[in-house]
């Protein structure tokens, strides 16, 4: 049984333990039901996510000067989620790498000193003002009121890289031991902070919108956090981890393995967040740039809501897949996921369900709101290729083939760059339309790639079940 520390903390290890037994048919096979079970409170999770943003852009939408804010505000998120890139690959790697106390340990401290890292990193671009002027306002571009109302709100986000590094490692510890619920609770929790500062903030300090928002990101993802850490250590305590184990990955056996490890996954996320300014770079020299500049980017928004979660599928590969058996199943339920999701973003892009979302809900009107549809449609497959995605990286990085995982994403990255730019010099196609074909054909590409380069990992995981198996009969 759990350690209890109260009544409260009680009911919510009965909580956990009951979702592990309803997770866990047997030790030996598994369900559909399972992967299910196990799967849907890290979708439900990544769903709430995609609700903190529009809540906070909501409510500085309302405050005094809000184009100015809301600038402000999307300057400061988006410079602290590039500085967060490199650590948002922590959760798989967590869930990998750490078998035993020597890998939790090892693992843990290379988290902290990449958080460490990227904190001072943040640190000396906010606070050293020729480097703030010379990145925000020359070479970004960004004017000057724009730039001096984002630098408090930087400032805030200090610590954002560092807890979200914080919250990724423990939360893969979480997932791998089957503890999801406790993501998604953490998650909900995080978006009730979210939605409390913004509206108190809001109330209490009208003229500091960009320092609210900030605030609102950094309380929220800190409760998050706080929620991982303790249950994580609960679960430690209760798993009870050998000291040093026979199954350590070579990942977590050195400071150099990890690096070797970890190195190909934080280029694929820094990749992955490079993408998309590149992109709309490119859109932006196309016929129509204004007009596709306003509507393509809520396009990818609302697919991002149906699609981007899907990738947690791989945790659920990393966490479940053992053998033969297992890895069909999970194949099986990624391509069910994968069409359901499909279906569903097609009924919404080729119905009025668009036009209710993307003119009464985001209140885009006349040319902008026809222009986000189109772009929809051409995004419907996303879903579908995300799931795959998701599946071909779980072989590759349980099998501790990273590199592959960065060189696909590096595909992907060329054909987006090279195709929207290529379009929109040769031809006289609107920004929106090039971006809708190039992004899912890019993403196609990635996928190929992760195919491709995946082919031998099931062959080991094949082959590494039956070893399992055989050891299992000898000690019987």
């Amino acid at each position: 049984m759990l350690p209890r520390t109260g009544t409260y903390c009680g009911e919510v290890i009965d909580t956990v333990q009951n979702t592990q037994k309803a997770t866990s048919d047997s030790d030996n096979e598994l369900s559909y039901r399972r992967i299910a079970v196990f799967f849907l409170p890290l979708l439900l999770s990544g769903l709430m996510m995609s609700a903190g943003q529009p809540i906070v852009q909501a409510g500085l939408a309302r405050l005094k000067d809000p184009e100015v804010t809301l600038a402000a505000y999307g300057m400061a998120f988006y410079t602290a989620v590039l500085l967060e890139s490199p650590i948002i690959m922590l959760l798989p790697a967590a869930n990998a790498l750490v078998t035993d106390q020597k890998a939790y340990r090892l693992t843990r401290n290379c988290m902290l000193a990449i958080s460490l890292a990227l904190t001072v990193a943040t640190a000396l671009i906010t606070f050293i003002t020729p480097v703030y002027n010379y990145l925000f306002e020359i070479i970004l571009g960004y004017p000057e009121a724009v730039a001096s109302a984002a630098r408090p709100g930087l400032a805030v986000l200090l610590l954002w890289p560092a807890l979200i590094g914080i919250r990724r490692y423990y939360q893969g510890i979480l997932v791998k031991f089957g503890w999801t619920s406790v993501v998604g609770w953490g998650t909900g929790v995080r978006l009730v902070s979210m939605v409390l500062v913004v509206v108190l903030g809001s109330l209490h300090f009208p003229d500091y919108g960009v320092v609210v928002g900030s605030a609102a990101l950094v309380i929220g993802v800190l409760v998050d956090a706080v929620v991982a850490l303790i249950a994580s250590r609960i679960l430690l305590v209760s798993e009870g981890l050998a000291a040093v184990s026979a199954d350590t990955p070579e990942g977590a056996r050195s400071v150099a393995g990890f690096i070797g490890f970890f190195a190909p996954l934080a280029l694929t996320s820094v990749l992955r967040t490079a993408a998309q300014p590149l992109m709309l770079s490119g859109i932006a020299r196309a016929y129509q740039p204004v007009l596709s500049l306003a509507a393509f980017p809520v396009a990818m928004g609302t697919a991002a809501i149906l699609a981007n979660h899907l990738r947690m599928l791989r945790e659920v590969f990393l966490t479940l897949v053992q053998d033969e058996d297992s890895l069909d199943k999970m194949k099986k339920f990624s391509s069910a996921v994968a069409v359901g999701f499909t279906v569903i973003m097609g009924t919404v892009a080729f119905t009025p369900l668009a036009n209710l979302y993307h003119g009464s809900i985001i209140g885009l009107t006349g040319e902008t709101l026809l222009a986000a549809n189109i772009s929809l449609q051409f995004l419907a497959v996303m879903p579908l290729l995300r799931a795959f995605q998701a599946y071909y990286q779980g072989l590759l990085i349980g099998t501790e083939k990273t590199w592959p995982v960065n060189g696909a994403s590096l595909v992907n990255l060329i054909i987006l760059v090279v195709c929207v730019n290529a379009a929109a010099a040769a031809t006289g196609v609107s920004g929106y339309l090039i971006g809708g074909v190039v992004l899912p054909a890019a993403l196609l590409g990635e996928v190929m790639a992760l195919r491709y380069w995946s082919r031998p990992c099931r062959r080991e995981i094949v082959a590494s079940g039956q070893r399992r198996k055989r050891a299992n009969a000898d000690a019987v």
